[in-house]
Formats: structure tokens, sequence, C-alpha cells
């Protein structure tokens, strides 16, 4: 994200459908037209995820992009900025450490690759800043 637009959107649905293009549409119109200065990822929470994204397991590539999909792909081309859209399995992936940002930079690494656009690699490596008491904890933590 560009140092000048860290903010982040985030929007839930809480539907047994899946989050459409039209509601795609108007997350991605939030941010490039009312906060188009400031804000660089857009979030949905959602249960079922969104028109057009693969389904989980699919092995194979997708031939071609479509609904939802097709307008993030677009939008990060256009505009630079990202919106990506965890299921109800990333949100049951939450309670493990630092999955938040992996599952954040995985899922924006996908839409920088369908857009076209090149991905740096992390050059930062975590290390945590913790208290010399909490080591044992972290060490266990990184080796499981």
């Amino acid at each position: 994200m560009k140092d000048n637009q860290r903010d982040i959107v985030v929007e839930a649905k809480c539907t047994k459908a899946k989050v459409n293009d039209q509601q795609f549409a108007r997350l991605c119109s939030l941010m490039e037209v009312n906060l188009f200065t400031t804000t660089g990822l857009g979030i949905f929470f959602t249960l079922n995820g969104a028109t057009g994204f693969p389904k989980r397991g699919q092995t194979e590539r997708q031939q071609k992009l479509s609904d939802a999909r097709l307008r993030q792909a677009l939008f990060h081309a256009r505009t630079g900025k990202t919106v990506v859209v965890l299921d109800a399995q990333d949100i049951f992936e939450l309670d493990k450490p630092a999955s938040l940002i992996q599952i954040l930079t995985r899922k924006i690494r996908d839409v920088e690759h369908l857009s076209g656009l090149v991905t740096e690699p992390c050059s930062d490596i975590f290390t945590p800043d913790l208290p010399s008491h909490l080591e044992p904890i972290i060490s266990h933590l990184q080796g499981s």
C-alpha cells in the first residue's frame, strides 16, 4: 500500500448468497470516489465468498474472469488499490497467530498476479519483539 493510502475499508456480508458484482462495485466505488486519497485496501468478510471466484479445492486454473472476480482485477489494475474477499474458511483461520497478515498477503498477491502487475517478494522477516519470559512460547509456536 502507498504511504498516503494506508486506510482499510471493511464490509461484512452475512447472506446465503455470494457477494455479487453490484455489491463489489459499491465497495470499489466508495474506495475510489469517497475515500480515494486515504484508502488502499478493501476487505469483504462474507460467509460464501464472491461470484466469479474459484471454488475451494479447485486445482485447475480459471480460464476466464467474470462477475466480482473480474471487477476485482480491473479495479486493481486501474487504481492500484486492492479489494479482497475473506470467506467462512478464512474467517475460521483467524484464531491462529499472524493468520490475518498471512491471509491478506496471500490474497493481495493473488490479485496482483491476476492484474498482470509484478509481485514484489516480502523481504522483511517477522521478528517478534517480546519480553524474554515469552521466548519459549514463541519458539514453540514457530516449531509447530
